[in-house]
């Protein structure tokens, strides 16, 4: 495929001195642009019964097509014993294909993307860091530098993908079990100082770290956007305009207000590891390439395969089998060697730790979703503000205002009761919580 992912990918093999790459693609204009850059051009169809015997020709493929066609690409790569890194998140569990993929002694490195992808390495990566872990949480998204309401986005790579996203329910791990959510619930406040306030809500993004990663009790993955994002895509979904029959005409009207935001973009992850009093993590902030007009979406996606196809030239991928990109991460220097390929292309992956504390900043501007009664010490209070989903258990800190000494903050003991959620969209202002006397803050 050479789309825009795949054009990428198709640029950066260039720059890594790939010399016999050979481009599959059914769009006459996609092969141009890839014959101009040096690449050996082939139009057919992905269901062509030929597609075999290109793959058997070859040492490696790259599948960059959307995710319907991925599962298919992975198992006919297989049935050659060809190699095959894919970067698309398929329905199907791409694991069925491992006593295969042994069977003819080759691999499958499959989500080999943005996230799932470089965050499935940090993850492995981290484990080996960091002991002691009770949680993981992956927080990511890439979203328009300048934003066009209502929806605030501008979409950067397959639109039915996008859809699926939304709507597949989202698979967490909680008390060591996995459980299913859904799609765009979990909503929560981040912050980010390039962009300042976002929101992040449940995406099934898991999937082989579910399988994989086994002594961490908590898994969960979020997608980032601009607030509201979700309560807009939740009405949507209730009136059916996400569901197949619908699909197309609802893709055309949604890539209509896509394109009213800018298509210069921000990617943003945060892989945080929760231990005893303490978040750790790695964060990753990516930005629109003027110089080569490409989307950090599409750069972040299109690097990460390129870059393995590079290790795999080395040397460095000998495993055969479905090989997950946390498993390549949890080996230290594979993963050092990966993060030094990505900062060589101007990644630059930070690494963090941060207290369980206060949070540093206060929100200004908070959305009452919930009504809740806790006690703090001796006294009760029934609280008007949450900006997340409040459980039994979290821990929470009481923010009180007074006059003479203004916002102090202590921690709550424990939730008395757990109410009801209300549908009021209205924000309060500093001034409205200042009249109240307090708002709660929770600390996840």
């Amino acid at each position: 495929g050479a789309g825009r992912q795949g054009f990428t990918i198709l640029q950066t093999l260039k720059g890594f001195e790939f010399h016999n790459v050979t481009v599959v693609d059914a769009h006459p204009e996609s092969l141009e642009r890839a014959k101009r850059l040096g690449a050996k051009c082939i139009s057919l169809d992905v269901k062509d019964e030929k597609i075999g015997k290109i793959f058997k020709q070859h040492d490696l493929i790259i599948d960059s097509l959307p995710a319907r066609f991925g599962f298919e690409i992975m198992s006919r790569a297989v049935e050659v014993g060809t190699p095959i890194i894919d970067i698309a998140y398929t329905e199907e569990d791409p694991i069925l294909l491992d006593e295969k993929a042994k069977e003819h002694g080759t691999f499958v490195i499959p989500d080999a993307g943005f996230a799932p992808g470089i965050s499935n390495l940090l993850v492995g990566y981290g484990l080996n860091l960091w002991k002691n872990i009770k949680k993981i949480c992956i927080k990511v998204g890439g979203i328009p530098l300048k934003p066009h309401p209502p929806l605030n986005y501008n979409v950067t790579w397959s639109p039915e993908d996008l859809i699926a996203e939304y709507t597949r329910p989202a698979r967490i791990k909680k008390d060591n079990k996995i459980k299913e959510v859904k799609a765009l619930s979990g909503v929560e406040t981040e912050y980010f100082e390039e962009v300042g306030y976002l929101e992040s809500f449940y995406t099934d993004g898991l999937r082989t770290l579910l399988k994989t990663v086994k002594d961490v009790p908590e898994l969960e993955e979020k997608t980032l956007r601009y607030r509201g994002h979700a309560e807009i895509f939740k009405i949507l979904k209730e009136l059916h305009f996400l569901e197949n029959a619908h699909m197309s005409n609802t893709i055309k009207v949604l890539m209509k207000e896509f394109k009213k935001s800018s298509p210069e973009d921000i990617a943003l992850l945060r892989v945080e590891f929760y231990t005893e009093g303490e978040v750790k993590g790695f964060e990753l902030i990516h930005k629109y390439n003027f110089k080569e007009k490409r989307t950090a979406m599409s750069e972040l996606t299109g690097f990460t395969p390129a870059i393995l196809a590079k290790m795999y030239r080395e040397g460095r991928i000998k495993k055969n089998g479905v090989i997950p990109l946390e498993m390549l991460g949890q080996d230290n220097e594979f993963a050092e060697g990966f993060l030094k390929e990505l900062s060589n292309l101007g990644i630059k992956v930070k690494e963090y730790k941060k207290k369980k504390d206060l949070p540093e900043k206060i929100e200004k501007r908070i959305l009452p979703q919930y009504f809740e009664k806790i006690v703090s010490g001796e006294k009760t209070f029934e609280i008007r503000l949450a900006n997340f989903d409040v459980k039994p258990g979290d821990i929470l800190v009481l923010l009180e205002w007074d006059p003479e000494k203004g916002f102090t903050g202590r921690k709550v003991e424990k939730i008395v009761s757990y109410i009801l959620r209300t549908k009021d969209l209205n924000f309060w202002s500093e001034d409205e919580i200042k009249k109240w006397g307090y708002v709660v803050i929770g600390l996840k």
